[in-house]
C-alpha cells in the first residue's frame, strides 16, 4: 500500500510542474539515509521509493532534461559526523536522455548515512546548468535534517542571491516534526508538499495525469527557444525558416525581432496550445499575433489576428499574420508580438491558463524588380525625395510648393515630417495627375508627433482619378471641417504627412505636388475649471508621452480632465516591483442642463510599458444623467498587477475622456479625479 501511496504522490508532483520543455529542468533529490532501510509491510522503504521513481520516469520522454542527486548513500565509521554529513552527490548531471541512467543509479542506492538536506539544497546552483531556465527539484525523504543545517534558511539565502528554483517535497512515512520541516521547504520555494496520507485520492487519476503530462511535453519539444522581450526595446532575436517555442501566461505579451529587406513578403504562423483544461466559462483564453514593420507600425488588415481557445480545448490553434503584397517598406528589423489573455479577465479562474506556443517566420524575397516608368512630365515646385518610413521621413517647411522628384509609383508610401507647436492648425493641399489607364486612388494622411493618425483627418478622400486627369485635394485639422477632432496639434513636436498611390495594373509613376500651411494657434485663454475640493495633492498632467508628469508611489493625486483630453503620467519602478492603482472619479456639477443629455460618454484608462505598449486597461461607459453622479473606484483588490523585470522600469498611466454629448455654452464636460499608484515588491 505504501508503494502505491508514494507512486501516487510522485505522479501528483509531476502534474504540478507547469510544463516539461527545454526551458525547464528537473532534479530528483533522493533520501538514501539509514532510516530508509526500515521496512513497511514487509518491504524496505528504499525499494518502495526506487519503484515509485522508476514508474514516474517511464512516463517522461528522453527529451526532458533531468538529473539525480542522492544524500546519505554512504557512511564511513572512520570519519567524523561532520565528514559523513557531506555525503551528498550529483550522480546524474541534468541533461536530456538521462532517464535510463537515473533508473540505474537509483537501483544501486543503499541506505546508510545521515540526512544532510540543507547541504544538498545548497548545491542547487552547481547542479542546474542554465541560469535562465526554470529549475524544479523533487525531494523524497522519510526524515528531517540530521546534520545541524537549516534547509529553509538555505532556500531563502539562495533566493536573496537571485537564484530561483522550486522544491516539491514528498514526506514518506514521516512524523509531525519532519512533516513541518518538509512543508516549510516547499513553502519557502513556492513548491508543494504531499505525504502518503493524502496520496491515495490521486490513484484513480494517474493515467489521466500521465497522458496530460505527455501532451504538454510533445508540443514544441523539438523547436528552438529564444527568450522573448517584454517590449520592442528588448525583443528576442530570431531568424526566418526556424521553428521557435516558448511558454506564456495570460496577461503576457512576448516580443521578437528579425531582419528584413525592402520588398520582403513576410508570413508568420503562430500556434498556441493550452496545458490544462478549465472548468468554468471564465477559463476561456484568446491569443493574438501581431506583425510590425521596422517603424513599429502594424500592417493593416493582415498584420494582426486573434483566435480563442475554448475552456476544455487542448487542441493546438493557429493564426497567420502577413505583411501583404507590398512587403516590407524598407530595410531594418521587423517585430512579432504574441499575446495571451483571458476572455473574461476579471472573473475567477480555475486554472493558471499557461500555454505553449510555436511560431515560424517565412520570408519571400521579391522577384526581380519591374522597371517602372518614372515621371517624365515637368511640374512646378521644389523637387524633393521622400522617406520610406517615419524614421527616414524628409523634413519639409510650410508655404513651399514641393514636388515628388520622381513621382509616386503604385503601392508606394511617401513620408514627410515638419515641426509643429501645440494648437497649430494644419492645411495640406496636393495635386496629382494620373498616368494609369485604370482608376487610381491617391491619399494623404496626417499624423501627430506621437505618430498617431489624427482621427477624421487626412484621408484626402481616396479620390478616384482617371488617366490624364489632374485633381487637387485639400484636408485640414480645422474643427469646422472635421467636427470629431479638436482644433490643431495636441502638443509640440514633429508631425508627419504621408502620401500613397493605389492603382492596379499600372507601372507608371504619378506626378504630384503638395504644400502645407500652418496657422499658429491664438494665445489661449485659460480654461476655467471648477475648483471643487478633492482629497489629494493637486497635479498637472502631461499632454503627451514626452511631457508625461512624473508621479511617486503611495501619494494620492487629484486633477481635472475635460472631454477630449488625454492625460499622461509616468512612474519609475525597481526590479520585481508590482504596479497597483486605485482612486475615484467624480462628475463636476457645473451645469444642471446636462441632465437632459441622452448621449453616452466613455472614460478610458491604461497602463503602458516604456515601449508605450498597453499592458492593462479598462473603460467605463457613462450615460446621460449618470454623468454628474458617477463615482468610479479602483480598489486594491482589483488586480492591476504588472511586475517590473529590471531596475528603472518606466510605466505610463494614461487617462482619456470622450464625450458624445454637446457642449453647453462653451463649458466642456469635466471630471475631477483622484488616484494613487502603489509599487510593492512581492515576497
Amino acid at each position: 500500500m505504501k508503494k502505491v501511496f508514494i507512486l501516487s504522490i510522485l505522479f501528483a508532483l509531476m502534474c504540478s510542474l507547469p510544463t516539461f520543455a527545454a526551458d525547464k529542468f528537473v532534479l530528483f533529490m533522493v533520501d538514501a539515509s539509514g532510516s530508509m532501510s526500515q521496512k513497511l509491510e514487509g518491504q524496505m522503504k528504499m525499494d518502495i521509493a526506487k519503484d515509485a521513481i522508476t514508474s514516474v520516469l517511464n512516463e517522461i520522454p528522453d527529451s526532458v532534461p533531468m538529473g539525480l542527486r542522492a544524500y546519505g548513500h554512504y557512511f564511513d565509521r572512520n570519519k567524523t559526523d561532520d565528514e559523513n554529513c557531506l555525503a551528498s552527490e550529483l550522480l546524474v548531471p541534468i541533461e536530456k536522455g538521462t532517464k535510463l541512467k537515473i533508473i540505474q543509479k537509483v537501483y544501486n542506492l543503499s541506505p546508510r548515512g545521515h540526512t544532510p538536506i540543507a547541504y544538498s539544497l545548497s548545491k542547487a546552483p552547481e547542479d542546474f546548468p542554465h541560469f535562465d531556465a526554470e529549475r524544479i527539484i523533487i525531494l523524497v525523504s522519510d526524515g528531517k535534517e540530521t546534520c545541524g543545517g537549516d534547509p529553509i534558511a538555505v532556500i531563502n539565502d539562495l533566493k536573496r542571491r537571485g537564484f530561483k528554483f522550486v522544491v516539491h517535497t514528498v514526506g514518506f512515512d514521516v512524523d509531525e516534526e519532519t512533516r513541518r520541516q518538509l512543508k516549510g521547504i516547499s513553502d519557502a520555494s513556492g513548491g508543494k508538499y504531499m505525504d502518503a496520507g493524502n496520496a491515495q485520492e490521486l490513484g484513480e487519476s494517474l493515467k489521466t495525469v500521465t497522458k496530460e503530462i505527455r501532451q504538454k511535453i510533445t508540443f514544441g519539444e523539438d523547436a528552438k527557444r529564444v527568450k522573448p522581450g517584454r517590449g520592442f526595446s528588448d525583443a528576442g532575436y530570431v531568424s526566418s525558416g526556424e521553428t521557435y517555442a516558448y511558454n506564456i501566461l495570460p496577461g503576457e505579451t512576448h516580443y521578437y525581432k528579425f531582419d528584413v529587406e525592402e520588398g520582403d513578403k513576410v508570413t508568420v504562423t503562430v500556434t498556441m496550445k493550452r496545458h490544462e483544461s478549465g472548468s468554468v466559462a471564465a477559463d476561456e483564453l484568446e491569443f493574438t499575433g501581431t506583425l510590425y514593420d521596422p517603424d513599429k507600425m502594424v500592417f493593416p488588415y493582415t498584420g494582426e489576428k486573434t483566435e480563442k481557445i475554448g475552456v476544455r480545448d487542448l487542441n493546438p490553434k493557429s493564426v497567420r499574420v502577413e505583411s501583404g503584397d507590398k512587403g516590407m517598406p524598407f530595410n531594418g528589423q521587423a517585430f512579432l508580438a504574441i499575446g495571451l489573455n483571458w476572455v473574461y479577465p476579471n472573473d475567477e479562474h480555475t486554472t493558471r491558463g499557461e500555454c505553449t506556443y510555436t511560431f515560424v517566420i517565412r520570408i519571400e524575397k521579391p522577384e526581380k524588380p519591374v522597371i517602372r516608368e518614372r515621371m517624365q512630365e515637368e511640374e512646378e515646385g521644389e523637387p524633393i525625395d521622400p522617406g520610406k518610413g517615419f524614421s527616414s521621413a524628409t523634413l519639409i517647411k510650410p508655404d513651399i510648393l514641393y514636388k515628388g522628384r520622381e513621382g509616386a509609383l503604385p503601392e508606394e508610401t511617401h513620408y514627410y515630417k515638419f515641426k509643429v507647436k501645440k494648437g497649430d492648425k494644419i492645411t495640406v493641399v496636393y495635386t496629382l495627375k494620373s498616368p494609369c489607364s485604370s482608376t487610381a486612388y491617391f491619399s494623404g494622411v496626417l499624423y501627430d508627433p506621437d505618430r498617431m493618425k489624427m482621427v477624421g483627418v487626412g484621408t484626402g478622400g481616396w479620390k478616384g482619378i482617371s488617366k490624364g486627369e489632374k485633381q487637387t485635394q485639400r484636408f485640414s485639422t480645422d474643427k469646422g471641417q472635421y467636427t470629431s477632432v479638436p482644433d490643431g496639434m495636441p502638443f509640440d513636436g514633429e508631425a508627419y504627412l504621408t502620401f500613397n498611390l493605389e492603382a492596379s495594373g499600372c507601372e507608371s509613376a504619378a506626378p504630384y505636388t503638395f504644400k502645407i500651411r500652418i496657422e499658429s494657434a491664438p494665445e489661449e485663454k485659460p480654461i476655467v475649471r471648477e475648483q471643487r475640493k478633492e482629497e489629494g495633492k493637486e497635479i498637472k498632467a502631461g499632454s503627451s508621452y514626452r511631457s508625461a508628469t512624473t508621479i511617486k508611489s503611495g501619494i494620492f493625486y487629484t486633477s481635472q480632465i475635460l472631454s477630449g483630453e488625454t492625460h499622461y503620467y509616468k512612474i519609475k519602478a525597481r526590479k520585481d516591483e508590482t504596479f497597483k492603482m486605485y482612486g475615484s472619479m467624480r462628475w463636476t456639477e457645473v451645469d444642471e442642463r446636462r441632465d437632459t443629455w441622452q448621449d453616452e460618454g466613455m472614460l478610458y484608462f491604461e497602463v503602458q510599458d516604456e515601449d508605450r505598449v498597453k499592458v492593462n486597461w479598462d473603460k467605463y461607459r457613462i450615460f446621460g444623467k449618470d454623468w454628474k453622479h458617477v463615482e468610479i473606484k479602483f480598489e486594491p483588490t482589483y488586480i492591476w498587477k504588472v511586475k517590473a523585470d529590471k531596475n528603472n522600469t518606466i510605466w505610463y498611466l494614461v487617462f482619456r475622456l470622450e464625450d458624445g454629448g454637446r457642449e453647453a455654452e462653451g463649458i466642456l464636460p469635466q471630471l475631477n479625479y483622484t488616484f494613487k499608484v502603489k509599487l510593492e515588491k512581492e515576497e
